[in-house]
């Protein structure tokens, strides 16, 4: 509410009708780079899967799963899909997992949540059931068949791929088998890190009835446009095309990289008492967003680079970054030959780098790459944390080594 009322005022403001305070504050709701975003006015390119999501929970039995890599933005739309659910009477609840999560813990947590939040009589006087541990999978569908003859509702459960017992992947693909025999309008949905429905439920998905499937695929340029749009939409500001489109090719497709630089930008603007983000921003931006790089990313960065003595290995992480790459983010050797010589300035046989190719897949290298064989029985990469790809990108052009024009977007979109 607080966030509405702020950009709110804001609207159809020029900076000299506002405090440089008041203005930055209204930034920091407009560009979310480390927050999911919770307002669907500002959540670019996800109103497909939002649909799907609401359709699934107005179904009978109906379950989902919502996938992807890191940093598309999964989080953002389990957020607006809560705000929205609740906005319609449906109770949602949403949950972030954890590696030591079970199936008991996340109900309790659960039932916790839903007690301290929910008005309804009939919630707190069948949750308390479920606290304590000493309850069934019978049990959790009697508790909500009860309330949802008073009030449907959606139980998300966030970061479901970080649980390290395998057996609750089993127990939810169960409990929504039951759920859905049962026609209770209660609806589970599970949000992680992974690349179809059968790896977030750990090689259980059959079992589940209405399952529903979210994949999440990295944005599309012009929707990391309407990012950018949006943002500065709310702060009554606007930006050059070609800084645009620098963020964009940046972004390697992933929100959070959009709404940083964005930010960067905007901060830029209004510290100087401007309405418009000029090319002088730029460096300073790009500088801070580095700044402002998650610090595992960074970690992740110093461990795949640093070596005693001078080596390939930035150059080589560079032309990881600017290889040609599938629809899941891999490639191949030969794809990163020719970024390496360019990068580099250096002409390099395929032998001369890909034992160092094979290094950075390693545990001492972080891994900054995880590698694959594929049915070909060829060696496939890709990184291991997406955020790391445009993390490379963005040093490369700071420091010179890398200019913006020459990250070709039909080259490296992913």
């Amino acid at each position: 509410m607080a966030a509405h009322c702020v950009l709110g005022s804001l609207m159809g403001k020029s900076a000299s009708e506002m405090s440089i305070g008041d203005r930055l504050l209204a930034m920091n709701h407009a560009f979310l780079p480390s927050a999911p975003v919770h307002r669907q006015e500002l959540l670019s390119g996800r109103q497909e899967k939002l649909f799907s999501l609401l359709e699934t929970s107005q179904t009978p039995g109906g379950h989902a799963a919502i996938f992807g890599e890191r940093g598309v933005g999964k989080t953002s739309v389990a957020a607006v899909f809560e705000t929205d659910l609740r906005e319609r009477g449906v109770r949602a609840i949403r949950i972030n997992c954890s590696s030591l999560s079970s199936f008991r813990s996340l109900i309790e947590d659960v039932a916790t949540e839903w007690i301290s939040h929910s008005p309804e009589d009939i919630a707190a006087e069948h949750l308390p059931h479920l606290l304590g541990g000493n309850f069934g999978q019978a049990d959790i569908v009697r508790t909500l068949d009860g309330i949802a003859k008073v009030v449907p509702s959606v139980i998300i459960l966030d970061e479901f791929d970080v649980v390290a017992d395998a057996g609750v992947g089993e127990d939810f693909a169960n409990l929504m088998k039951a759920l859905a025999d049962k026609q209770v309008d209660s609806h589970l949905v599970v949000v992680g890190v992974a690349e179809d429905v059968d790896a977030i439920l750990k090689g259980h998905a059959s079992i589940a009835r209405g399952l529903s499937q979210v994949p999440m695929p990295r944005l599309e340029p012009e929707e990391l446009a309407a990012i950018l749009r949006n943002g500065f939409g709310e702060l009554s500001m606007s930006i050059p095309e070609a800084l645009e489109l620098r963020v964009i090719r940046l972004s390697q497709g992933l929100p959070h990289y959009t709404h940083l630089l964005g930010k960067e930008l905007a901060r830029r603007s209004i510290l100087a008492e401007r309405d418009e983000v000029i090319a002088d921003d730029w460096p300073a931006a790009l500088e801070g967003a580095l700044e402002k790089a998650e610090q595992q990313i960074v970690d992740l960065y110093g461990d795949a680079t640093t070596t005693a003595k001078p080596s390939m290995f930035p150059d080589l992480l560079l032309a990881c970054a600017l290889a040609k790459k599938d629809q899941q983010g891999f490639f191949r050797p030969a794809d990163v030959h020719g970024p390496l010589n360019k990068v580099s300035g250096k002409t390099y046989a395929m032998a001369a780098f890909t034992g160092n190719l094979a290094s950075l897949s390693a545990a001492d290298r972080g891994p900054a790459l995880q590698q694959r064989e594929f049915a070909d029985r060829r060696k496939r990469y890709r990184f291991a944390n997406p955020l790391l790809q445009p993390y490379v990108l963005l040093k490369a052009v700071s420091d010179g080594t890398l200019d913006y024009h020459e990250i070709d977007d039909d080259e490296i979109w992913s």
